[in-house]
């Protein structure tokens, strides 16, 4: 029946407090005095437990959850410089006012692309025209004599856009044809900055996390153990010294031809790197501004000379 068990515990708590002399005593105090059981036992609600949950249950939407999430995160560090390569390729910013060479070339691209997409609407929209032009000049024709009829002028055309109108349209043209060539062409910026993909799972990390640890700290061993015997550095051990230096985004974002030479210049030493991020600044300087910052440079180490 309902409400059985409620009964059951309230006869059995009866039970006990009256076949106790001091609780029998301390009900019969309280019975007379109410208050005081407020401020000895803060409620007279009784509590039950609730029915226990399924742990694996729950242990499965937390993982759900924690996959979601990083799939989350991963897509949103992707978006963020996709979204800032589209805004350079639309403004057409260059190397030297802060593009990147992705952003250069989609711009590039995007307006062949447009160009091309104009050139084939003037040919569809020109066979278009021959066959209603006749139509439309006998229209013409009499809403120019109604106007006049009606005191007005003739309707003119569209007023020519101003350089600013012209520009945020041409934008508008290129925004989509951008984004799509972002999406096809750069699914991965390099240094984590990708799509995500079920790699990004924390699941598949956390299946991952081992081997990659044993390789890393293989890897370690192996560097220190041929410093002992005075070995010169290998080729990955001069790349992996190189990446660690410059940062996983800053090598994924240099040609093959830089990264080699990058290489061989031991940027792992504080003061090579510091020369080495300087040249990498310049170089996105037009040829005058190189040549009077090599000649400033001349002039420097000759005084240090």
């Amino acid at each position: 029946k309902e409400g059985a068990e409620e009964r059951f515990v309230k006869i059995n708590k009866a039970h006990k407090v009256l076949t106790s002399r001091r609780r029998r005593a301390e009900y019969d105090y309280l019975r007379d005095n109410p208050d005081e059981y407020i401020s000895r036992y803060g409620t007279n609600v009784l509590f039950h437990y609730a029915p226990k949950s399924d742990v694996t249950m729950v242990a499965l939407m937390l993982l759900i959850a924690a996959n979601l999430f990083a799939w989350f995160v991963q897509k949103n560090k992707w978006q963020t410089v996709a979204d800032h390569v589209v805004k350079l390729a639309l403004d057409g910013v260059g190397l030297r006012e802060g593009g990147t060479d992705e952003s250069i070339a989609i711009r590039e691209k995007a307006m062949e692309i447009l160009a091309k997409q104009k050139e084939e609407g003037k040919e569809d929209g020109g066979s278009k025209v021959g066959a209603s032009t006749n139509a439309s000049s006998a229209t013409g024709t009499n809403s120019n004599a109604a106007a006049k009829v009606k005191g007005g002028s003739p309707k003119k055309k569209g007023a020519k856009l101003t350089k600013k109108e012209q520009k945020e349209q041409e934008m508008e043209e290129l925004r989509p044809i951008v984004v799509k060539l972002v999406k096809e062409e750069h699914a991965d910026f390099g240094g984590g900055f990708h799509q995500p993909t079920w790699r990004d799972l924390l699941i598949t990390k956390f299946a991952q996390w081992p081997i990659m640890f044993t390789k890393a700290m293989g890897w370690q061993v192996g560097y220190w153990f041929r410093r002992l015997r005075g070995l010169e550095l290998s080729d990955d051990e001069l790349e992996v010294l190189t990446r660690r230096a410059v940062g996983e985004v800053t090598w994924h974002a240099l040609s093959d031809e830089d990264r080699a030479e990058a290489t061989k210049q031991e940027l792992w030493v504080s003061k090579n790197l510091e020369d080495w991020r300087e040249m990498q600044e310049v170089k996105k300087w037009g040829p005058g501004y190189q040549k009077k910052y090599n000649r400033w440079k001349k002039k420097q180490g000759s005084k240090l000379e």
